[in-house]
């Protein structure tokens, strides 16, 4: 018997790219995505429209007709219906990722967005059930609705383990229900303004064909310690008499100036710091004394360590994290500049960054993005901005691939080196899983 689930497969994805392409919802919800004002509102129209162009290519490709004897075998859903449905995980939650980097950019939350895992249970339900009928076209319905259920599913998820992720670093996220159209009983009776922790599981979920939005509202500037009940600024500062805050924050003295140019964050103005060689912090903002030492300490740990060639040592930028979009560093490989937060060298606040990785500690930002440095070292040509996207990273990506292969790295077991290597190993950004795997063998060094 002919092996059909390649060609199903083939004919489905072909199907779900050419809707996908062509569809303006899709083309107008990324266009506020990349300008930074999607909010989950846009998220979750996003995963209807998914949703639906994907049961569209399932009704276009598959029936009774096709499938050996009328029924669909469940060896071949799990080839047919499984990836396919892993691919809307990946488009929305890369679309929740930048709605809730926006969201925290624009409260001054410097935390990097969660990602929901995926649902496999709902998924092998979906299996299980379609595969458990003699006769697909009895139970083809499955594959409609249910499909545009689950795709709006990973949106609530999203709103959900980040505001439980924001909730126990201390701050008060709001979670507002707003019902759409006619509604039902059950939804009236969920909806409404909730604040974590007191937020009921069934404001999460949905019955089929509901259309209601699950929204989320960052806290209001202000994290407070669960233990100590103090009050700090979502950036990490304290907030404190200016007095109290300057005993925290001594002032690290400069005099030289330099200002770069960086394509996402603009024109950055830095203040050349005494006692440091190309250590620079931005001008207004605090760092203290002891985490810059920490800072600098590790990458220049990380330069031994890696044996990289000092005479090329990359310039050390401090700047405000609202500039790093989310992130605790980042490296610019044209200006070979590592851009770093200040709170990266603080214990503490590691801890509300990571506390989903195992493998971070003090050190694992610097590690990172001087690995990223030794990568661009290899480069026999000049990084510019305008080859920096169509020759280097390309260039990069397949260099790392081969390492990580040789390496023995998978996608079976990359989830051992950390969460983020699993997550860009998914995304093809070997660079990145590259990165993690030094970035680990470097803070296992000694043991």
């Amino acid at each position: 018997m002919e092996d059909i689930a390649p060609k199903l497969l083939e004919k489905i994805q072909k199907d779900f790219q050419t809707m996908f392409d062509k569809s303006e919802i899709i083309s107008k919800l990324y266009a506020k995505v990349r300008d930074g004002t999607a909010t989950y509102k846009e998220a979750n129209e996003f995963s209807v429209e998914v949703g639906h162009i994907l049961a569209n290519a399932y009704g276009n490709n598959l029936s009774s007709e096709v499938l050996p004897d009328g029924k669909m075998y469940y060896n071949i859903a799990k080839r047919v219906i499984r990836p396919t449905m892993e691919n809307n995980y990946h488009l929305i939650t890369e679309v929740t990722k930048e709605v809730q980097r926006s969201l925290n950019s624009e409260a001054g939350i410097g935390i990097k967005p969660i990602i929901p895992e995926l649902n496999q249970d709902r998924i092998d339900g979906i299996l299980n059930r379609i595969s458990s009928e003699d006769i697909f076209d009895d139970v083809k319905w499955i594959l409609g609705e249910p499909v545009v259920n689950f795709s709006q599913s990973i949106v609530d998820d999203a709103i959900k383990v980040n505001a439980e992720f924001h909730g126990k670093a201390g701050m008060k996220p709001k979670i507002v229900r707003k019902m759409a159209g006619n509604c039902c009983e059950w939804c009236k009776a969920v909806t409404g303004k909730y604040f974590y922790p007191d937020v009921p599981q069934d404001v999460y979920r949905r019955h089929q064909r509901c259309r209601c939005t699950v929204d989320y509202v960052p806290g209001d500037g202000k994290v407070q310690n669960v233990h100590t009940k103090q009050w700090r600024k979502e950036d990490g500062s304290n907030i404190r008499l200016e007095k109290r805050k300057e005993q925290h924050y001594l002032p690290v003295k400069g005099s030289g100036k330099l200002s770069l140019t960086d394509r996402k964050m603009g024109i950055i103005n830095l203040i050349e710091i005494d006692g440091y060689s190309k250590v620079y912090v931005e001008e207004g903002v605090k760092i203290k004394p002891k985490a810059l030492h920490t800072i600098t300490k590790n990458i220049d740990e990380a330069i031994d360590f890696y044996r990289g060639d000092k005479s090329r040592k990359p310039i050390i930028a401090v700047v405000a994290m609202k500039n790093l979009n989310g992130a605790l560093g980042k490296y610019d490989c044209v200006q070979n500049v590592i851009y770093i937060a200040p709170d990266t060298g603080d214990a503490k606040m590691l801890s509300v960054f990571f506390a989903m990785d195992k493998n971070v500690a003090i050190g694992s930002t610097e590690y990172h993005e001087t690995w990223h440095w030794m990568q661009a070292q290899g480069y026999k040509g000049t990084i510019t901005e305008a080859n920096r996207n169509v020759e280097y990273m390309p260039w990069l990506v397949e260099k790392c691939k081969k390492n990580i292969v040789s390496l023995g790295i998978n996608e079976y077991n990359v989830n051992e080196i950390s969460s983020y290597a699993a997550k860009a190993f998914v995304w093809e950004r070997y660079d990145e899983v590259e990165a993690e795997y030094y970035t680990l063998k470097c803070l296992k060094r000694g043991r």
